[in-house]
């Protein structure tokens, strides 16, 4: 009885000490929605916008199968600000030495957010904010 009391009493310890242990300091988390100005400039020179989504957050070009029989296949939309400039093929013809930060927008965020989309449903949406200048 003394033996199973000592290991819980030990046990009860560990927990308390563990809890009120500071957190771990480390890098920040990536946000998974935004490729950073920081990020871009430590890519190698020359890459364009869709070799740094590729290289960084390959997952935004994924295309989702479309589970409708009828619906045209949806693609990821390209935005620069406010204005469409059409398929994820676009970002090849942009430099990232001209680019300040790319979002990201689920395909919900897209739709509610973005101007032009209309009835189409797309499978997300890249934003391309440029340098000014």
């Amino acid at each position: 009885m003394r033996l199973r009391f000592r290991w819980t009493a030990l046990l009860a310890g560990l927990m308390l000490v563990s809890a009120c242990a500071p957190a771990a300091s480390g890098p920040a988390p990536r946000d998974r929605t935004v490729i950073s100005e920081e990020e871009l400039t430590a890519l190698p020179g020359g890459m364009n916008a869709f070799e740094a989504v590729q290289r960084l957050r390959p997952f935004w070009l994924n295309v989702r199968a479309n589970r409708s029989f009828n619906a045209t296949t949806a693609e990821v939309l390209v935005y620069q600000g406010d204005m469409r400039l059409g398929s994820a093929d676009n970002l090849r013809n942009i430099r990232v030495s001209e680019v300040r930060r790319l979002e990201y927008f689920d395909p919900a965020q897209a739709v509610a957010r973005l101007p032009g989309i209309g009835n189409s449903r797309p499978a997300g949406a890249i934003i391309v904010r440029m340098r000014a200048g």
